[in-house]
């Protein structure tokens, strides 16, 4: 429970033989897709829905309760004849991102060399969004929780009463069995997979139970399970803190001259005279989510720094649109259940030693680590590399969580050429930005 609450304090502050190219033989006739019922897409992309069943318990299916998972599917129509490899399933972290609705977009940002290759297929796990989505709080509560420190503690708390019998069915053990009977229905016989942040974490335990089944697997922003890394979260964030003050003191538009300092001011005064947004009040744990939001991409350090000078001119709302990023708070006031099945799953986690990572007789499987990654400090990628013996690290020198695709010509190509023809880039390989 300590691990737990430790690392929500921070987050909640994405082989056999083979002949390397070769269309993968469908093991069984692919789930028919129908068309979604949102939008289309856009032109040049199919977009197309199917929702499987999987036991709620994969340890006792036979009891026949089940689980629906909502997959979308994106289909380039363009696709060359004769070209396609298979399907690229993704995850994007969390626990408890949806993949479902970002599967267009993923399309769009992934290198047409992929897509021109690969269907892109996306999931909601089991407890969230689409896949009988769990939720511990409502709305007002969640206001409320998220303005005290302890907020994280509050909304576990919250779950632990409402699903206490079932935790254990939100486990990465569970979900790794989703992710074959995912594989099963896109009509692969080998799974094709690329995993974000906690996404590594399901990925590598498929690779452990599954090796014979995976293709070739790029785990980018290793999220390694405690026992191979006792070490704080807290400490990468603390790094991506002191780059972006750094950036602060050269840059004359972000206006702050000591970041560091003006962070911990604004928390002093908010502790007893905190700046409101409507019935909203931006404590010191508002405060916190909003800074370790934008630290998660030098992208959004304008908007932080912008944020925190408005802060201290008595105007909440840049804090408020950076942590409601974080908390997925709309501008209705209303939560996805992203959170809710955050904890669940962190908590069933809790229970189970995924220490043994080993995969015997699978594919090498390329490990993404990113220098400047607060949320998946870059130690992590050697330790999951080492503890899945089969690991390759590909170092990305630069900031933010997580790094593929940059559009650049060192780290796309690398990766590109591993997805299409299994030959992972080489050892000690290192991008940089530029």
């Amino acid at each position: 429970m300590r691990a737990l609450l430790v690392r929500l304090v921070v987050t909640m502050i994405g082989l056999g033989v083979l002949v390397a190219g070769a269309p993968i033989v469908a093991a069984a006739p692919a789930v028919s897709w129908t068309r979604c019922p949102e939008a289309p897409g856009t032109p040049g992309i199919e977009l197309s829905c199917r929702t499987i069943t999987v036991p709620r318990d994969h340890a006792n299916p036979g009891n026949g309760r089940t689980f629906p998972l909502a997959l979308k599917r994106a289909h380039r129509t363009d696709q060359p004849e004769g070209g396609r490899i298979g399907t690229l399933v993704y995850d994007l972290g969390g626990p408890g991102a949806a993949g479902y609705p970002a599967v267009e977009a993923m399309a769009k940002r992934l290198p047409k060399e992929i897509t021109d290759r690969f269907d892109v297929v996306g999931f909601d796990p089991r407890g969230v969004g689409r896949s009988s989505p769990v939720t511990c709080m409502t709305d007002r509560e969640k206001d409320a929780a998220f303005e005290r420190d302890n907020g994280p503690e509050l909304l576990l708390q919250a779950c632990q009463r409402k699903y206490r019998d079932e935790i254990d069915l939100y486990s990465t053990e569970q979900a790794s069995q989703d992710l074959d009977k995912i594989r099963e229905a896109v009509g692969d016989t080998k799974l094709t997979y690329l995993g974000y942040s906690y996404g590594t974490r399901l990925g590598a335990v498929y690779a452990h139970k599954f090796p014979g089944k995976l293709r070739a697997a790029v785990l980018d922003g290793a999220d390694v399970p405690e026992q191979l890394h006792p070490k704080p979260q807290a400490d990468g964030f603390a790094r991506a803190l002191d780059n972006f003050a750094a950036w602060c003191a050269k840059t004359t538009s972000c206006g702050l001259a000591d970041a560091k300092r003006t962070i911990a001011d604004l928390k002093a005064v908010a502790k007893t005279d905190p700046a409101e947004l409507g019935a909203r009040h931006a404590t010191p744990a508002i405060i916190e989510i909003a800074v370790n939001t934008a630290l998660y991409s030098d992208r959004r350090w304008p908007a932080l720094g912008a944020a925190l000078t408005s802060l201290g001119n008595g105007e909440a709302k840049g804090v408020f649109a950076l942590a409601d990023q974080n908390r997925q708070r709309d501008a209705s006031g209303h939560y996805s259940n992203m959170w809710d099945s955050f904890l669940l799953i962190s908590q069933a986690d809790e229970k189970h030693d995924y220490s043994d990572m080993a995969v015997t007789g699978g594919p090498r499987i390329v490990v993404i680590g990113t220098k400047g990654d607060p949320a998946t400090p870059y130690e992590n990628t050697k330790l999951m590399a080492d503890a899945l013996g089969t690991g390759v690290v590909l170092t990305y020198e630069g900031e933010g969580h997580t790094a593929y695709p940059k559009q650049d010509s060192c780290l796309d190509p690398a990766v590109n050429g591993y997805l299409l023809a299994l030959r992972p880039p080489a050892v000690g390989t290192s991008c940089r930005k530029v």
